[in-house]
C-alpha cells in the first residue's frame, strides 16, 4: 500500500516543534526538500508517528511510503540497482538488511549518525543503522510448576504441548534461531529446536498475540515472543499517557502471566532491531538522511518507545512506563551481522526438522 504524505507545515508550528531536532549538515529545515520514497516492511501503526514528526521538522520534504514485504523490496531494488527510484529502506529485522549490504544496495553512511547508535546497533562496514531493538522473551503462565527460565527449558517433557510460539516463517522466530545459532552452534540448535517442536505441538499460531493470550486463557504454559506482546496484552495495546506507577504495578500484579528475560545457558537474552539503509545512488539522499536524523532523535526513539514498547536505541532515552529497563537484563553479545549470518542457516534446519 502507497501512503503519500504531503507536508504542508507553517513555520509557526516548526519553529515551536523543532527546536533541537537534527538536520542535515549545513541545512535548515526550511532548506531540506525532495521527495522521499520509502520501502518498509513495518506496520503503518507503528510508523505514523515517526512520519508526524518529519512532517513537523521538515515541511519541504515530500514523504512517500510504500509498506510491504522484505523479499519484494530486495527484488526491486536489486532490478533498480542502476537506476533506483527509492531512497530509503526499512526493515523489521537485520537480516534482509544485511541481505541488501551482501548486494551492494546500500550506500555508506555518515559517521555522525553512526555514532548515535553503540557499535552493536550498527550494520556491516556502516550501510545501515539500527532505529530500535526488540528482546526475545518467554510469557509464563504464573503458579508454574514446571521451572521455566532460560530457552533451553522449553524443552522440558514435562512441558509436552504447553509451549505457545508463532509460525516457523516469522521473521522474528527465525531470528531468535539464528540467534540460538551464533551462541550454541548447529548441534544444540538442532537438539533445541526438535524439542520445541514436540512440546508446542498444537499450540502453533500464526502471530505473537495469539501465543500470548493462549497462556493467559490457560491453554498454554509458557509462549516465546517478542517483549512487547507481554505488555501489549497486561497494559493495552496503547501506552497510556495517564496511568500512574501504582496502576501498572496493580495490572502486572494481578495478570495471570509473568514476563521472564531467559538468560540462555552461556549467553543474554536475544534480540534484534528493526533498521534502515540508504539506497545507493537515491535520488534524494540529503532529504533522505534528514528522515534518518529524525527517526534517530530523541523524540523519534520516543516515538518508537511509547507507540509500541520497543526498545530504543539511542542512548539516554528510556524505557516506556512497567516495560523492563534495558539495563535491567544482559543482552545476548551477538553482533547483528553475525545474526545475519545465520539466518539462512536458521531458515535451512527450521525446514529440514518440518517445523510448522
Amino acid at each position: 500500500m502507497m501512503t503519500r504524505f504531503i507536508l504542508c507545515i507553517g513555520w509557526l508550528f516548526l519553529t515551536a516543534c523543532s527546536g533541537d531536532t537534527p538536520v542535515v549538515e549545513g541545512d535548515t529545515p526550511a532548506a531540506v526538500s525532495g521527495q522521499v520514497v520509502v520501502l518498509t516492511s513495518r506496520d503503518e501503526k507503528f510508523m505514523h508517528g515517526l512520519w508526524e514528526q518529519v512532517k513537523a521538522a521538515h515541511p519541504r520534504i515530500e514523504l512517500v511510503v510504500d509498506y510491504g514485504k522484505d523479499a519484494g523490496y530486495l527484488d526491486r531494488m536489486r532490478v533498480e540497482r542502476d537506476n533506483p527510484r527509492a531512497d530509503l529502506y526499512l526493515s523489521k529485522a537485520s537480516g534482509p538488511l544485511e541481505s541488501a549490504v551482501a548486494d551492494d544496495l546500500l550506500a555508506p553512511l555518515p559517521a555522525s549518525l553512526l555514532e548515535k547508535v553503540p557499535e552493536r546497533f550498527r550494520g556491516t562496514d556502516g550501510r545501515w543503522v539500527g532505529l530500535s531493538a526488540r528482546a526475545r522473551v518467554l510469557v509464563r503462565r504464573k503458579g508454574l510448576e514446571t521451572k521455566v527460565e532460560r530457552l533451553q527449558d522449553l524443552t522440558d517433557p514435562a512441558l509436552k504441548g504447553r509451549v505457545a510460539r508463532t509460525v516457523a516463517t516469522n521473521s522474528s522466530f527465525v531470528g531468535g534461531v539464528a540467534s540460538y545459532l551464533a551462541q550454541h552452534g548447529e548441534a544444540e540448535t538442532r537438539s533445541w529446536l526438535a524439542g520445541l517442536q514436540e512440546n508446542s505441538a498444537g499450540n502453533v499460531h500464526p502471530k505473537h498475540t495469539p501465543a500470548v493470550a493462549a497462556v493467559a486463557e490457560g491453554l498454554a504454559d509458557v509462549a516465546l515472543v517478542n517483549h512487547y506482546y507481554f505488555y501489549r496484552n497486561v497494559l493495552g495495546k496503547s501506552v497510556s499517557a495517564t496511568a500512574t506507577e501504582d496502576e501498572i504495578a496493580e495490572k502486572l500484579k494481578n495478570a495471570p502471566i509473568e514476563v521472564i528475560y531467559p538468560a540462555s545457558k552461556g549467553s543474554g537474552v536475544a534480540w534484534n532491531v528493526s533498521g534502515a539503509g540508504l539506497l545507493k545512488g537515491a535520488p534524494h539522499a540529503p532529504a533522505a538522511l534528514a528522515v534518518l536524523e529524525i527517526l534517530l532523535s530523541m523524540e523519534g526513539q520516543k516515538a518508537y518507545a511509547f507507540t509500541n514498547r520497543e526498545y530504543p536505541v539511542v542512548a539516554g532515552v528510556a524505557s516506556p512506563p512497567g516495560v523492563h529497563a534495558a539495563d535491567s537484563f544482559t543482552w545476548s553479545d551477538a553482533a547483528l551481522p553475525q545474526l545475519a549470518a545465520h539466518q539462512s542457516q536458521a531458515v535451512a534446519l527450521i525446514q529440514e526438522l518440518g517445523l510448522e
